[in-house]
């Protein structure tokens, strides 16, 4: 059984910080996630971010899901159906589980925002120019979206720094702002077949659940059909 307790919220460093214990088979390991003050107002105190994260990696291990916190009962309903039916079929070697909730919650009233994500790589991009404001588009930008992994080394630091570097002045150029979601989210999704190329998607997902008091709407982009990941 995978058990996703109860999120906190908590403020440090300029940063706030989104964070649950995870227990899995009776070891507990904290998940969190974290954005810069200015955002806060945008985070969920839901465990949406949590279940969307964790999804994956209880399939492939086999565990049932147990919410502790409050979540959006649309969300386990679709974890329960038709996501998991999405996710066998792409990936076979995913097993169906269930996932029980203890506070369901209706769907939050749809927050005005519209963000897509902002790697500087040319999926991104193509999605950012579709939607930009200047478009006319009926849903257009207001945020663009960065998420971070961890970094374990000077090196991968010193690259992580310029990456930012770049993005930041991108978005300056689009005349839109861009929220960096830190998290250590993908220290979960090793092994068990699960590679970044067949996680990205929910874990990104996982970073517009966790904005969603600000974000209603968020535009993905990836590289090739998600069926051939």
């Amino acid at each position: 059984m995978l058990i996703i307790r109860k999120p906190q919220i908590t403020t440090e460093n300029g940063y706030t910080k989104y964070s649950c214990l995870i227990e899995i088979d009776g070891k507990e390991s904290p998940l969190w996630m974290r954005v810069a003050d200015q955002w806060s107002e945008f985070v969920s105190e839901r465990s949406d971010a949590a279940l969307l994260a964790f999804l994956m990696p209880a399939m492939a291990a086999g565990h049932g899901i147990h919410v502790e916190g409050p979540v959006s009962q649309e969300l386990v309903e679709h974890s329960n159906d038709l996501g998991q039916a999405i996710l066998v079929g792409v990936f076979g070697h995913l097993k169906k589980t269930t996932v029980l909730a203890r506070e369901m919650m209706p769907a939050c009233s749809r927050a005005a925002g519209v963000a897509a994500g902002l790697s500087c790589g040319f999926d991104s991009l193509c999605t950012i120019a579709d939607y930009l404001p200047s478009t006319g588009r009926s849903v257009a930008l207001t945020h663009l979206i960065h998420n971070d992994a961890i970094v374990r080394s000077e090196k991968a630091r010193l690259a992580q720094t310029a990456l930012h570097e770049r993005i930041a002045a991108m978005a300056d150029s689009l005349a839109l702002p861009i929220i960096f979601v830190a998290s250590n989210v993908s220290s979960f999704c090793t092994g068990k077949g699960l590679n970044y190329s067949r996680v990205h998607t929910l874990q990104n997902a996982a970073s517009a659940a966790l904005l969603q008091r600000g974000i209603g709407v968020y535009l993905y982009a990836s590289a090739s059909a998600y069926a051939y990941h």
